[in-house]
């Protein structure tokens, strides 16, 4: 049986399961691989996340209409999600912190005592480099694209180490690499776990849309289709940004804006509610 190393680390709201399979590297070098793995992610947890009112997010968001200096990652996963919002018409939208701000799916004591827009697009956020301005007061959130970049970045550092594969879970965001099969089970609305699929160098993503914000499952996504269903939406795709972004599309957006983005980005829906 090959040698697993496998550690677990809370980050990005969740907890972080990152393993090594078959390392020809001693169980130290592994160990230290993963913490440079973890590394990537506790960086992009601290640049992007909503919480913290220092992170580079926050202080876009405090903007006020002002050039804001931010990290290059910052930059880079901010000009996937504009560029994801008009390919799929905002049905997926990073300008949504003010809407779930108002369900205490966000917490954001200002938003309450301040005229902020519950929704902007696309155009009202404009990267020039490293810097970021927003046009509109809106609040912006990350959490639908952020948790897959950061396991991609991941996912690049375990690459360049000798071992057979690898495997990374950020909750529900899974990536799979080298010559391993990993089984994933997903859990249902009843709480069961059924076997969904077995992955091998790819990468999947899971949103459940549900009627209200439940604050013992604190993730909760909002958007414009009304006739959404709710439930469970499960994409594949190579990378997992692209399969945490493309849940949100599944959820909100036509059916052939969703099938195109699914060819363009070489994504499967493996599931969506009936």
């Amino acid at each position: 049986m090959d040698l697993e190393i496998k550690r677990m680390k809370p980050l990005l709201g969740t907890y972080v399961n990152i393993a090594l399979v078959g390392s020809k590297v001693s169980e130290d070098a592994s160990h230290h691989i993963i913490n440079q793995a973890f590394a990537k992610i506790e960086k992009i947890h601290r640049l992007m996340s909503f919480h913290d009112p220092n992170s580079d997010l926050s202080r876009i968001n405090h903007s006020d209409g002002d050039w804001v200096p931010v990290h290059p990652l910052v930059a880079k996963v901010l000009q996937l999600a504009v560029r994801m919002m008009h390919e799929s018409q905002h049905a997926f939208n990073c300008t949504v912190g003010a809407q779930l701000v108002k369900v205490n799916a966000l917490p954001w004591a200002e938003a309450k005592h301040h005229q902020y827009a519950l929704v902007g697009d696309a155009f009202d956020i404009q990267i020039r480099g490293k810097n970021v301005r927003l046009k509109k007061k809106i609040l912006i959130t990350l959490d639908g694209i952020a948790k897959g970049y950061a396991v991609d970045l991941a996912a690049e550092v375990l690459e360049k180490a000798d071992a057979q594969g690898y495997w990374i879970n950020a909750g529900g965001d899974i990536r799979v690499g080298g010559d391993i099969q990993l089984p994933v089970t997903q859990r249902e609305q009843d709480g069961s776990l059924q076997p969904l699929i077995v992955l091998r160098n790819q990468s999947l993503a899971s949103s459940e849309l549900r009627e209200k914000f439940n604050p013992y499952f604190p993730s909760y996504l909002v958007g414009s289709n009304r006739s959404a269903k709710t439930g469970i939406y499960t994409i594949q795709a190579p990378r997992t940004w692209v399969a945490d972004a493309l849940t949100k599309v599944a959820a909100f957006a036509h059916q052939d804006i969703l099938s195109h983005l699914l060819k363009q980005y070489d994504a499967q829906l493996l599931r969506a509610p009936q």
